[in-house]
């Protein structure tokens, strides 16, 4: 499931966003696949406070994309 979440980055970069600036939009997809990774990598090493540590970190590029981008 974490894989999912990484591939998510992937889509979102493909799309335009629906306000805001590309590059903005862009930016903040990166943040989410550089979070998403993190709670790839923490699940593949069975590191459980990495993991929510990660996705602590994607709650917070999903919050601050909302606000520009939504």
């Amino acid at each position: 499931r974490a894989a999912v979440l990484a591939e998510t980055a992937g889509l979102l970069e493909r799309r335009t966003p629906p306000k805001g600036t590309t590059s903005s939009w862009l930016r903040h997809a990166e943040s989410y696949r550089a979070a998403a990774e993190g709670i790839l990598r923490a699940a593949d090493g069975h590191d459980y406070g990495n993991a929510i540590a990660s996705l602590k970190q994607v709650n917070q590029a999903c919050g601050a994309c909302h606000l520009e981008h939504r």
